[in-house]
């Protein structure tokens, strides 16, 4: 080192004492209230960013809020929320600006969540913004048509549809860059960045999925309603009193024409032939195993419900349909009596020509029951009620006015989603609008545990009134590596003996995994889907009750340890039931209201042999 640079070193170490002598010259309480100031400093900023935090966390309440008042059609709920949720983006948005937080935000690692604050509140904006925009979309629908000589009008439905992707296409833009502002805070090694962040994707997930199904639901109203669209949808009427895997036995039937841009029933009756209705189908169509033992004649649409997976049996039902007499048809739309009741109830009440007793939802089952078959003498031709009642439903269904637009929307979503309501295209574009969605009614593809109960009733009665089912599912590890499996299902025939009880004759298939390995009875591959199906058949008697049990291996495609996934599907029509799944020794139980039940959860696998005593490896 030479003499200059020996010589500058101890001048700086000479101007070093000289600048710190004052700060060790200063009383303590100057430091006292240095470090008060500070942690002021601190508790400040930490309040700004919490109370900015709390009013995110109201915004993502707002957005969920307003996601689900768009899925029911309610505009002016919608519009609330999105208010709320602006309004407390807005404070959110001056808190982050302002002192303290602004002073905060360049700071390395302490600035990441006032960062993270500020693009939750870029992506809220632009959630809001895409939201007010299908807000608008909706609003420029009609809500009735007009009705014609041809039926009722749905031009003004048409021009809507199409009028309607321009505000879909904004919305898309403002979904991604909602997504473009969260990636840096979802991606931050602070778990109070990310975890925060992560929530609001969450939203924005769900958004874009509501986006994507309006975008193909859309689609599918703009090319029915088209001029040029000329199309016949069967009708089909399943009746939950009496079980089939679809929802239940299908009384009665329709055909809805849509035809430069119009719709009407075109017509509506039995499918039995012994009431006048569908007479035998020609050619016969050889009916599956198990159903075919229980048929008095041949396999026709009443019966066409078999299979689960409503694709399935919609193809069957064309099918029947057409050689029946039907003729051709582009789809099908199945509704059960829970549909009808909900629309009954969103009209407040229907009263039927010919018949004095206005119907109500309350009770609606009972009194169509009565009407069909049980008061004496009964009506000629039998379900005359039935087919003047649906007429009614349908009229004023095409011509609702407007204030009952967000209920008639509503009662048909939630009918999606409990199954009450399914539809099939032929047209493979049309079928594609309806694919992923609650409305198909298709099996999900294989992955992880499954269980379905799929079950007919095999005698022409009303029997699945009182019947309870109470199932319990548990799943545990083995030596051998695989999972063992043990159903129990205990069945409750409630009602007293009579007619429409004498008892209840159930045919019983469960749907697992492929590969399942049952050695108690009969099983095979599922035609409908990638499941092994297990087959039982018995009876209940009026006021008895009945235990079921399977035990069954899971194949090795179901994953053991953390990975471990169950998915439980409710048959349409039992909503009585109870389930519940023990996983591990750890119960999950499902509420009534779910349709669709998932379980998470680790399941141990005992180690065996050299494995257990040299456990690194």
């Amino acid at each position: 080192m030479t003499r200059h640079a020996r010589h500058a070193i101890r001048r700086l170490r000479r101007t070093g004492r000289h600048l710190t002598r004052p700060l060790r010259r200063l009383p303590r309480w100057a430091w006292l209230a240095g470090g008060l100031g500070a942690l002021a400093f601190v508790i400040i900023a930490t309040a700004a960013l919490m109370g900015a935090r709390h009013d995110l966390t109201v915004t993502r309440s707002a957005l969920t809020d307003a996601q689900a008042a768009l899925g029911g059609g309610d505009e002016t709920a919608a519009r609330t929320a999105l208010q709320r949720a602006d309004r407390h983006l807005r404070e959110a948005d001056g808190a982050v600006g302002a002192f303290p937080l602004r002073l905060v935000r360049p700071v390395p690692v302490a600035g990441s969540p006032v960062k993270a604050a500020e693009a939750a509140v870029t992506a809220g904006r632009e959630l809001v913004a895409a939201g007010r925009g299908l807000v608008d979309a909706i609003s420029s629908f009609p809500t009735n048509g007009s009705t014609g000589l041809d039926g009722h009008d749905l031009s003004a439905f048409h021009t809507a549809s199409l009028g309607a992707h321009d505000a879909l296409a904004a919305a898309h833009g403002h979904m991604n860059r909602a997504r473009a502002a969260m990636e840096g805070p979802v991606g931050a090694f602070l778990p109070a960045v990310s975890g925060p962040a992560k929530e609001m994707v969450a939203v924005l997930d769900d958004a874009t999925a509501q986006l994507a199904g309006a975008e193909r639901g859309l689609g599918l109203l703009g090319t029915l309603t088209a001029p040029g669209t000329d199309a016949r949808l069967l009708l089909l009427s399943q009746n939950t009193q009496e079980a089939r895997p679809t929802g239940g036995f299908i009384g009665s039937y329709g055909v809805l024409r849509i035809a430069a841009g119009t719709v009407s029933l075109e017509e509506y009756g039995s499918t039995l032939p012994e009431e006048g209705g569908l007479p035998a189908p020609e050619p016969r169509m050889e009916a599956p195993l198990g159903l075919a033992a229980a048929l008095p004649g041949p396999w026709s649409v009443s019966n066409s419900g078999w299979w689960p997976d409503f694709p399935t049996s919609a193809r069957t039902a064309v099918e029947l349909f057409r050689r029946q007499g039907g003729g051709d048809v582009d789809g099908v739309i199945a509704i059960t009596e829970h549909v009808m009741a909900d629309l009954v109830g969103v009209f407040g009440s229907i009263t039927v020509p010919g018949y004095e007793k206005p119907v109500m939802k309350e009770g609606f089952a009972e009194r169509v029951l009565y009407e069909v078959e049980l008061k004496r003498p009964l009506d000629n031709p039998r379900k005359k009620f039935l087919m003047l009642l649906s007429e009614e439903i349908f009229s004023r269904l095409f011509s609702v006015p407007a204030d009952r637009v967000p209920e008639v929307v509503a009662a048909l979503g939630a009918a999606g989603d409990a199954g009450d309501l399914q539809l099939y295209f032929e047209n493979p574009q049309w079928q594609a609008s309806v694919a992923g969605s609650v409305f198909e009614g298709s099996l999900p593809p294989a992955g992880g545990d499954y269980l379905r109960l799929v079950e007919g009733n095999m005698t022409a009665s009303k029997a699945n009134m009182g019947l309870v089912r109470d199932i319990d599912y548990s799943v545990r590890g083995t030596k051998g590596g695989r999972l063992a499996a043990k159903l129990r299902i205990e069945y409750r025939n409630e009602d007293p003996a009579s007619p429409i009880n004498p008892y209840y004759n159930a045919y019983l298939r469960v749907y697992v995994p492929k590969g399942s390995e049952w050695t108690a009875g009969y099983s095979e591959e599922a035609t409908d889907g990638p499941y092994t199906v297990l087959h039982d058949q018995f009876l209940v008697r009026p006021g008895k009750s009945r235990v079921v049990v399977f035990e069954y291996l899971l194949p090795e495609s179901v994953p053991s340890g953390d990975d471990y996934h169950l998915t439980w599907h409710r048959q349409p029509g039992t909503e009585r039931d109870t389930f519940t799944a023990t996983v591990d020794g750890r119960a999950f139980d499902a509420t009534k209201d779910d349709v669709r039940f998932e379980v998470a959860a680790g399941v141990s696998v005992p180690e065996t042999g050299w494995r257990r005593f040299v456990p690194f490896l």
